[in-house]
């Protein structure tokens, strides 16, 4: 504060350092009056509060007559100190302080390196990141991305969740941290989600406080996943067993879990050289299907019904339930714009499996005709 704050209030204005007009003192109120002033212009914090700001800071006092309506009736003989307040976007540093308020706009300081925020920042986006790709719906990773940064000691936190990606933004006085993690794909992990959970509830318990070793221990957490020869195996018998809830005969079921191997060993093959996600899914139901219905068909004699059963409970494999379930529950919880590519994403799976079950119904079709008895005579 100047040493114009101290000016009676018929004593003119001085020149600034910066250029700008120091405004005179003036009254309030009455000098008689003994009120408080008010909370929002005088919060409970320590008499003497003073801000050390850069000499090159731009400077804007403004008379104190532009707040009469709101301080009228209070005292000028009062001394206050308003601690640092800030906002997004451009803020200010606002000190009242007897009858004077000054403003100061400042700049953003982008922080990047090894800084205190900037490893915070970063630590929170590896959180939601993480959260996000071992397929945590989105209310979810906004809560404990938040959670987290509150017991980190960060008030102001930005969040963005998109399906590309996920941006975190810090702010502490005039410096401010930016993190963007990109979301290759929402994947599924229980197991995963259920240690980034307890890493979250140690922090909130106090256990875990150091940012590096937080952002060490998010780090470290890794899917485990099962071997691709036993997850061909789990698969084919799900196969199996949808062909039985279904009403399939033992038949039925040997055909849908020899079609199940097939599919899922199909499966692995075209993500393992690098086809898209929705092209592996119409190759491998039609592999799958029609392997399920030429056994079925030749291989037991089934009928045209049973074959049906075995080809379509071989596709339920490539169902994406647990996409579709986080989709509708972000949409119903307000996170439209992200459940709605979560649907979206999971409808093109479904369309591609429905495509390879149709080109299988078409190629059955005309076996049958041509080859209407089975391979061996009867």
């Amino acid at each position: 504060m100047s040493q114009d704050s101290k000016l009676p209030p018929d004593a003119p204005a001085s020149p600034a350092p910066n250029g700008h007009a120091f405004a005179p003192s003036s009254s309030y109120g009455p000098p008689e009056s003994s009120h408080e002033l008010p909370a929002h212009l005088a919060p409970n914090f320590p008499q003497e509060h003073h801000t050390k700001l850069p000499d090159d800071f731009p400077v804007e006092l403004h008379h104190p007559d532009d707040l009469a309506e709101h301080t009228a009736g209070y005292s000028q003989d009062r001394s206050y100190a308003a601690p640092v307040m800030f906002s997004t976007g451009d803020f200010g540093v606002t000190t009242v302080e007897g009858t004077e308020y000054e403003r100061f706009l400042l700049p953003d300081k982008l922080v990047t390196g090894e800084g205190e925020l900037a490893l915070k920042a970063k630590l929170l986006a590896t959180l939601g990141w993480r959260l996000a790709s071992y397929g945590a719906e989105t209310r979810l990773i906004v809560q404990s991305v938040k959670k987290m940064a509150h017991d980190l000691g960060c008030h102001s936190v930005d969040l963005s969740i998109t399906r590309d990606g996920i941006i975190v933004k810090l702010r502490r006085g005039y410096e401010v941290a930016v993190e963007f993690k990109e979301i290759k794909q929402f994947a599924i992990n229980m197991d995963a989600l259920a240690r980034l959970h307890h890493i979250c509830l140690y922090v909130s318990e106090g256990k875990l406080k150091d940012p590096k070793k937080i952002y060490h221990a998010i780090r470290a957490v890794r899917p485990r996943h099962y071997s691709r020869n036993q997850l061909i195996v789990i698969e084919a018998i799900a196969g199996g067993c949808f062909a039985y809830l279904n009403g399939g005969t033992l038949a039925v079921c040997v055909s849908a879990i020899i079609g199940g191997l097939f599919l899922m060993y199909s499966r692995f093959a075209f993500i393992k050289r690098g086809f898209f996600e929705s092209f592996t899914f119409m190759l491998s139901a039609c592999i799958g299907s029609l392997i399920a219905s030429l056994v079925c068909h030749y291989g037991f004699q089934a009928s045209q019904n049973e074959t049906l059963i075995a080809a379509t409970c071989t596709t339920l494999l490539l169902v994406p339930g647990f996409p579709m379930l986080n989709g509708f529950l972000d949409i119903f919880k307000g996170y439209v714009p992200i459940g709605l590519t979560r649907l979206v994403i999971a409808a093109v799976l479904v369309v591609s499996a429905a495509v390879g079950l149709l080109t299988t119904s078409y190629l059955t079709s005309l076996l049958v005709t041509y080859l209407p008895k089975p391979l061996w005579g009867a």
